[in-house]
């Protein structure tokens, strides 16, 4: 409740003509409140675009109803088929505070100014440690904790967890084991935010090394190089198809990311600590939110802001601790915008656990009978990663059956491409080609995914389905017209209609009557003669 919801949408569009700008809106179903839009705009050759759009979920039951709308401007033309131009939305709600740990090292500035921006969100249950110097922790929050959860019910009380600058040596080797466990298998949130101390060379022979999004070289503790000069961070493309990293309200070009910030001009936006994780660094499920740029633009960005799923749950990585630094611009509102949306990134998935381990793609979404369709699952899980799997089984089922009875059905099998490092393949391609028409589900049935949700659907029509391209071919109507003698006429020649009509009323039209032979008394004298000359030869040359 109260939580704001990203939602990706891809757009798709049909025909070879360019259509004009599309307006796509978020709306809720019962009240027809627009919480959310957007315009889309296509240019020649682009069939899809995805866009995100961001709706707060108001309290007021236990599921929320929203639906998409796509309102395309076509020159006051009505779509030919409205029904394709909506879809619903539908999610649970959970109505109570996020529960937030927080623990670090040492009050470092990045501490004392998040505790702050924590302690009075009303939509977050805080707690902190932090280690004192004489390995003692010292309490602050919101909600009262005398130490690290020691059990695995202890763990089980929190969302999201936050891990600072602290040594791995301050949780025994069971605590480091079911935060691990509390991670992988209960779905909780992980954010680290780095520094020069532990995070995260120390951990790197630890149980929380799997949990790290990068891979760290050298010996236990070795520190992982810093940029040299000041930098300015940068949007990434994924950080706004999952709704964060938004510092602003939406811009003039659309997106949520103010220039300032990544301008090295204003000076507060310079941050002069940070982690250089080169891309070779990342593990292969990792994928960045936010880059690093130098102020002076030699050198190539770097990844600041990493996210990664490990089983059930999803890691977030900060390269840096000088987000507090963004004070300077606005007050606090941008380092909370910063932590408070990935917060509820992880929060979210953490309570629905409704983050995807892998991704199942049909393509094309709108197959034919007999036509090939591309059948592909990407892990992005990091645990599914390191299991590497030889090959994958896509079961596809006509009518979304359960395969059961006389369903039709046929199983597909997926074999690995391309290289995510270490013999892990990422990506599983096979190929399926339909058998009849009508709504297919597909299904990954390996015990690996048993139960993560991994599925998809497709629509196979008949090649000659005329829904499938409503609109008029003009340039069949034209070649049909032109070899059959008929004429083309364009807005501008409108008024030649009557001329060119044919003029029917020239035309008669006899009616056709039609008589039997036996009904003519001439045909029957005819044969009556015949047969009187034929019985008088017969006398003459005496055959009778």
């Amino acid at each position: 409740v109260n939580d704001p919801v990203p939602v990706r949408v891809t757009v798709a569009r049909t025909g070879a003509r360019v259509p004009g700008p599309a307006t796509v809106k978020l709306v809720e179903r019962d009240g027809g409140e627009v919480l959310d839009e957007t315009t889309v705009e296509w240019t020649q050759g682009e069939t899809s675009k995805s866009v995100t759009l961001t709706g707060r979920a108001a309290a007021g039951g236990e599921r929320a109803a929203w639906e998409v709308r796509v309102e395309p401007e076509r020159d006051g033309a009505k779509d030919l088929i409205d029904g394709n131009n909506r879809t619903d939305v539908g999610f649970s709600l959970v109505d109570r505070p996020l529960r937030l740990l927080y623990v670090d090292g040492y009050p470092r500035w990045e501490y004392r100014f998040l505790k702050n921006i924590f302690s009075r969100d009303e939509s977050v249950r805080f707690s902190s440690l932090l280690l004192s110097a004489g390995r003692k922790y010292l309490q602050e929050g919101s909600e009262e904790i005398d130490s690290l959860p020691d059990s695995s019910d202890g763990w089980d009380a929190f969302d999201v967890i936050m891990i600072g600058d602290v040594q791995p040596g301050v949780l025994s080797a069971q605590q480091l084991e079911q935060l691990r466990n509390r991670v992988a298998v209960g779905g909780a949130g992980l954010l680290w935010v780095a520094g020069p101390s532990a995070v995260p060379g120390a951990y790197r022979s630890t149980p929380l090394a799997d949990l790290l999004p990068v891979v760290v070289g050298g010996g236990v503790g070795e520190a992982v190089a810093v940029w040299d000069r000041d930098v300015v961070l940068k949007q990434a493309p994924l950080a706004e198809g999952l709704g964060v990293l938004r510092l602003a309200d939406r811009q003039s070009d659309g997106g949520f990311w103010p220039a300032q910030v990544s301008d090295v001009a204003a000076g507060w936006s310079r941050l002069r600590w940070m982690q250089r994780l080169e891309p070779g660094m990342l593990k292969p499920a990792a994928e960045a939110l936010a880059m690093a740029a130098p102020v002076d633009g030699v050198g190539t960005p770097t990844p600041a802001v990493v996210t990664m799923r490990f089983g059930a749950g999803r890691i977030v990585y900060i390269a840096t601790d000088e987000v507090w630094r963004y004070r300077y611009g606005r007050g606090e509102d941008l380092p909370e915008r910063f932590y408070m949306q990935l917060i509820r990134l992880l929060g979210r998935e953490s309570v629905a656990r409704a983050g995807k381990s892998a991704l199942l793609t049909l393509t094309p979404r709108e197959a034919e009978v007999g036509a090939a369709v591309r059948v592909g699952v990407e892990l992005i899980d990091q645990a599914l990663l390191d299991a590497k799997p030889t090959g994958l089984t896509v079961r596809l089922t006509k009518g979304g059956a359960t395969g059961t009875g006389g369903a039709e059905r046929a199983d597909v099998l997926l074999k690995p491409t391309g290289d995510a490092g270490g013999g892990r393949a990422r990506a599983y391609v096979g190929t399926w080609v339909p058998p009849s028409a009508g709504p297919w589900s597909a299904v990954v049935t390996d015990a690996l995914l048993e139960g993560k949700g991994v599925s998809a659907a497709v629509e196979v029509a008949l090649p000659d389905d005329e829904l499938r391209r409503p609109e008029a071919d003009h340039g069949l109507l034209t070649s049909l017209a032109q070899e059959t003698g008929g004429t083309v006429l364009s807005e501008g020649t409108i008024d030649r209609l009557a001329s060119v009509l044919p003029r029917r009323e020239v035309r008669t039209m006899s009616i056709a009557r039609q008589e039997t032979l036996w009904d003519r008394p001439g045909v029957l004298a005819v044969l009556i003669a015949l047969l009187a000359a034929e019985w008088v030869l017969r006398r003459v040359i005496r055959l009778i």
